[in-house]
């Protein structure tokens, strides 16, 4: 039996939340960084995120910058975050963060040992 209802569309209250999460999320990552003197200025971050998320997010990213004149966010954008990443981190070439899909994705990485302590 089919459902007869409307599929629903994306409010901005249901990308808010997330996009918030995010943020908070960022902002705890982040500190580290922002607290002590960095030996590297520029932090990469891996984001899954396109079109209106990540706008949001890069507002974030862009008041951090304001903040912190002597760090650098450099976004990555990929939809295909777990395959680049893994490339990445074959390659020894990881972002510095990286917004993953799932626990069971952190789980994965801790169990390879890819995960570092901030």
């Amino acid at each position: 039996m089919r459902s007869t209802r409307a599929p629903r569309s994306r409010t901005p209250r249901t990308l808010t939340a997330p996009l918030v999460r995010c943020a908070l999320v960022l902002g705890l990552l982040l500190a580290p960084v922002a607290c002590a003197e960095p030996a590297d200025s520029k932090v990469t971050i891996m984001v899954p995120w396109s079109g209106k998320e990540f706008e949001a997010f890069y507002a974030v990213v862009e008041a951090f910058e304001r903040s912190h004149p002597g760090i650098d966010v450099e976004p990555q954008v990929t939809r295909a975050l777990t395959q680049q990443l893994d490339a990445a981190v074959a390659a020894d070439a990881e972002p510095d963060l990286a917004v993953l899909p799932s626990v069971g994705a952190i789980a994965k990485y801790q169990q390879e040992g890819a995960l570092r302590r901030l």
